[in-house]
Formats: C-alpha cells, sequence, structure tokens
C-alpha cells in the first residue's frame, strides 16, 4: 500500500531564462528539485512559518543529466521515497519532460534528515510524519 505522499510529483514550466546554449542549464534541474521538495514539504505541513522543535532539511542531492529539455516546455519531477532511517530519508528523483512523460531527463536521490533545532543536531523522523510518506511495500 502507498502512502499519499511516499511517492509525489510536481509540475514546474520551462522558463525562457533557464535555457543556455539552447537547452535547460544543468543547474536548473536542481532548481526543479528543490521545487518539488518544497511542495512536498508543504504537503507534509511544513509552511516555513511552522514553528516546532524540529525540521527537515536536505544533506544531500544528485541528480545523473541523460536527456536536455527545452523551452517552451514543462518538467515533472517524481520524487519516491525508497528508505528510510533513523534520523534520514532518501527520495528516488526522475526528471521528466511533461509532454513525453517516458523520456527520463534526469534520475538522482535527496537524503533529508530530521533536525532537532534546539541542539542544532539530527534526531528520528516523527512517527506523524513518516505515518504521512513511508510504506515498507513500496520500493
Amino acid at each position: 500500500m502507498t502512502t499519499s505522499l511516499q511517492v509525489f510529483e510536481h509540475t514546474t514550466q520551462i522558463r525562457e531564462d533557464d535555457i543556455k546554449g539552447g537547452h535547460v542549464h544543468n543547474s536548473r534541474f536542481f532548481t526543479y528539485i528543490g521545487n518539488a521538495c518544497d511542495e512536498w514539504y508543504r504537503a507534509l505541513g511544513f509552511t516555513g512559518d511552522t514553528i516546532s522543535p524540529g525540521a527537515p532539511a536536505v544533506a544531500h542531492i544528485s541528480n545523473d543529466f541523460l536527456k536536455q529539455m527545452t523551452f517552451p516546455g514543462a518538467v515533472t519531477c517524481k520524487l519516491t521515497v525508497v528508505r528510510v532511517g533513523r534520523t534520514s530519508l532518501e527520495h528516488a528523483v526522475e526528471l521528466r519532460d511533461a509532454s513525453k512523460p517516458d523520456v527520463i531527463c534526469g534520475r538522482g536521490k535527496i537524503i533529508h534528515v530530521w533536525m532537532d533545532l534546539t541542539i542544532g543536531k539530527t534526531a528520528p523522523w516523527p512517527q506523524e510524519v513518516l505515518a504521512k510518506c513511508w510504506s515498507e511495500s513500496v520500493q
């Protein structure tokens, strides 16, 4: 059974200033991934205004560039929670041309950690957060 936020997709319009050399500049892939993460965090209930002793943070992000994307167009970023550790959570990432969903343009991963803001160190993910985004049956 998939929990509601274990697999999450967000589509972003490619902007004209994302283009360098006739295609989307590689650095923009990370912007698209970041936008999807922001939306995923919002869906989990983190708005940036949330005051709490704990919060998620990105510890690692990587992407392999597989195909070029061009303007005009849109990119769909798919985040899938694939692993949960004591203090970390890993997403597999796929970036696709929204008009050609069978074409993967980028593939990578993101590792998030849960931070205890009172001591500035990682801490276990709260169960109420994991309940919204993790099921071991989806890999």
